[in-house]
């Protein structure tokens, strides 16, 4: 068996984020009263993806995690992911790129 990048040991919070986040989107599924088979075939998404994405797997492409989130109506979420505002440092280097004044046009 080959040994690739997918399987590659994650940091433990990457492992509890993901698993979290699937274990989330699991319970969010059964309040629907949705079988993974209905989540899967809402999401255009495979079956074992999506039992993937509730298991918190990292091998499942982010756009599946994506179209499950759509499906739910959950993926305005999203939006709240490494927003610039949030981003102390990110937030400093756009700042240090901007000039310190604007001439109007002659």
């Amino acid at each position: 068996m080959k040994i690739g990048q997918s399987t590659a040991i994650l940091p433990f919070a990457v492992e509890d984020a993901l698993g979290a986040l699937g274990e989330r989107i699991a319970v969010a599924r059964k309040a629907r009263y949705w079988t993974q088979a209905d989540l899967a075939a809402k999401a255009g998404v495979g079956l074992n993806s999506v039992v993937n994405i509730e298991r918190g797997a990292s091998t499942v492409q982010i756009g599946f995690w994506f179209l499950v989130l759509w499906a739910m109506d959950l993926l305005e979420a999203v939006d709240d992911i490494a927003r610039l505002e949030d981003d102390p440092e990110g937030m400093a280097a756009v700042k240090k790129r901007l000039p310190r004044r604007i001439r109007g046009r002659s």
